[in-house]
């Protein structure tokens, strides 16, 4: 990294503007070129069978429209040809009663319409709609055609991106932090044994998605998170009624009037709620003995006029907090930035001492950046410290997350193809950057090196939050229970470490939903109270218990003979997620499969070693030919 690169990551925000996103991009537009020629795509070509794709989609539309305006005649003459027909059918039993000129003008007019319209039908209406019909059938069959060969011919390109091409990448353009689309068993240790991580999950939190790395040595990952929270539902039903009343008119006569009225009832009842949270843990042994939180303010914080209104209201808020925490014997300073205190908020700190250290003029600058939306998505996270461990929650990662190169197979246009594929990474990046540009923007977390970590001997390598991750990633029926009518949590749980698998037993949560019914009294417009019917859910919690063994896997290694390894996992109900091998296994089993697991390995090493020895015969050979030459 260059002198100057090295100064300016203390400052999060200007590095990517000024250097980082601009390098980002060009990296992966290399990327992108580079994957295009190892494909051997020809860019001209693909574009000159995209416009002409283009051509034969506007003709198949011409051609669809065309027929759909056939057919709309083709229904018209039958429905006119039916009512000619039964308009003359009508006119004759008329007629059968006495001679009626006008009658039998219908009469006579309606079956030579009807029958002019028949002919009409069978001698051309028929012969043009099945012409029609023909020329779509041909024009779509052209498309059809030429979108297979299109497909055909980046089918080498769509299977050239890899799960751990975000990784790469990262690599090649920043060292400010390393990205790794997996959570290991050492990392979780890591955090637990050196940052004194305790799981913040729930029984009822599962993790969907995950990446981890780490922060000039120091680890965090990063989660996206599906909960299950019971909440009251709100139901609504409805019914009418109505009542006599009587009244006396003008005339002073006494009449009856019958009124109707629609009652509206809401019934509130608990139930399952399923949401998803996205967030990024992180430890650091600076500031230790340091716990505060702060929250997003509600204001627009790239509007100077609205800040500034802001920072004055708050500013007594933090004069009387700081006076009240004096009285009661306790430790709150303002720092003289009230920008800064008012914006990030962390007025629940407990070591003033220590958050000084951390919030250094140019950490509170830096963060004043962030929040202000000099780069990025301006004040959208909240920050949590607790002793040595932080989070960081954002509302723009909820929206991407982790990367997924599986949309490039839509686009048929090379051209096209490059231009979303730019743009997601560009996403992408953005998003897992300002996750942690709160964390990049303190130069004492940069500076300071992570805890010594002794690892544990043991065999296992998949943590639990891989495991969830993978396991969520399955087919959901497989876990569910047979009655459950809901979304699920899965929890796992380590087992035991069998050959090169890691076995989890894997519970599940749904909800089996009952229909029921309640009455809601409301009062109506006659005066007296009914019964409002509410049809409601009763949700009656469900477990099931699987086990699941899981194998890490080398990228490479799945490549050589995907079709074998899909066979043996397909068989065991399991599936390939990112390095991770997956599957059921017989609860009785003591070795779920991994003789047969070893054995595909096991034919891969063999396979390896004869292409080495091929590879040392053909150096042998190729030595004594240039000896036989130079004799």
């Amino acid at each position: 990294m260059a002198p100057q690169e090295s100064a300016e990551i203390f400052d999060p925000v200007d590095y990517y503007k000024s250097f980082l996103s601009e390098k980002w991009k060009k990296n992966v537009e290399d990327f992108f070129n580079a994957k295009v020629k190892e494909a051997k795509i020809n860019e001209t070509e693909n574009e000159l069978a995209y416009k002409k794709l283009l051509t034969l989609e506007s003709k198949v539309n011409s051609k669809k429209k065309s027929h759909s305006s056939l057919k709309f005649w083709w229904s018209f003459c039958i429905f006119l040809c039916v009512v000619f027909f039964l308009l003359g059918v009508i006119s004759i039993p008329i007629l059968c009663k006495g001679f009626d000129l006008t009658w039998l003008l219908i009469c006579i007019g309606s079956f030579f319409l009807g029958i002019g319209f028949v002919l009409l039908i069978c001698l051309y209406l028929k012969k043009k709609l099945h012409a029609s019909n023909k020329a779509l059938n041909k024009a779509l069959k052209a498309y059809q055609d030429q979108e297979a060969a299109i497909r055909a011919s980046l089918a080498p390109l769509y299977n050239a991106f890899r799960w751990d091409d975000f990784k790469k990448l990262i690599k090649d353009t920043t060292d400010m932090f390393t990205v790794d689309e997996s959570f290991s068993h050492s990392r979780m240790e890591l955090l637990q044994d050196v940052y004194q991580y305790s799981d913040v999950l729930g029984e009822q939190d599962s993790v969907i998605a995950l990446m981890s790395g780490d922060i000039h040595t120091n680890p965090y990952v990063r989660m996206m998170v599906k909960s299950e929270r019971i909440v009251d539902i709100a139901y609504k039903g409805s019914m009418t009624i109505s009542w006599t009343e009587t009244y006396r008119d003008s005339d002073g006569h006494i009449r009856t009037m019958v009124r109707t009225e629609t009652l509206h009832a809401t019934y509130y009842h608990p139930g399952p709620e399923f949401t998803t949270t996205p967030f990024t843990l992180y430890g650091n042994m600076a500031a230790p003995d340091l716990s505060f939180s702060r929250q997003p303010t509600s204001i627009n914080t790239s509007d100077e006029k609205e800040v500034d209104r802001y920072v004055k209201k708050e500013e007594k808020k933090i004069r009387a907090a700081s006076e009240k925490a004096t009285k009661a014997g306790k430790s709150f300073t303002p720092l003289t930035n009230i920008e800064f205190e008012a914006l990030f908020g962390a007025y629940d700190r407990d070591h003033e001492v220590q958050f000084r250290l951390l919030f250094t003029p140019l950490a509170q600058q830096n963060m004043l950046e962030l929040i202000k939306g000099v780069a990025g998505y301006g004040d959208d996270f909240s920050f949590q410290k607790c002793k040595t461990i932080s989070l960081i929650q954002s509302r723009h990662s909820a929206h991407i997350f982790s990367y997924d190169s599986s949309f490039v197979g839509q686009y048929l246009s090379l051209k096209k193809m490059r231009e979303e594929y730019t743009k997601y990474m560009v996403n992408l990046f953005s998003s897992l950057y300002f996750d942690l540009a709160p964390l990049m923007a303190i130069p004492l977390y940069q500076m300071t090196d992570a805890g010594e970590y002794k690892p544990h001997i043991k065999k296992r390598s998949v943590s639990d939050y891989e495991a969830m991750r993978s396991v969520n990633a399955m087919n959901p029926s497989f876990f569910r229970h047979p009655s459950g009518d809901t979304d699920q949590i899965l929890k796992v749980n380590y087992e035991k470490t069998i050959s090169h698998s890691d076995r989890f037993k894997v519970s599940s949560l749904s909800f089996q939903r009952t229909p029921m019914i309640a009455y809601v009294p409301t009062l109506g417009g006659d005066g007296k109270m009914h019964n409002v019917p509410v049809q409601y859910f009763e949700y009656t919690p469900l477990t099931a218990v699987h086990e699941v063994a899981i194998r890490r896997m080398d990228e490479e290694k799945e490549s050589w003979d995907k079709e074998k390894i899909n066979s043996f996992l397909s068989s065991k109900n399991g599936s390939v997620y990112r390095n991770f091998a997956t599957y059921l296994v017989n609860v009785d089993s003591k070795e779920c499969g991994e003789k047969e697991f070893d054995q595909y390995f096991n034919d891969l090493d063999v396979h390896l070693e004869k292409q080495i020895e091929n590879l040392e015969n053909f150096d042998e050979i190729l030595e004594k030919n240039e000896d036989l030459n130079k004799k």
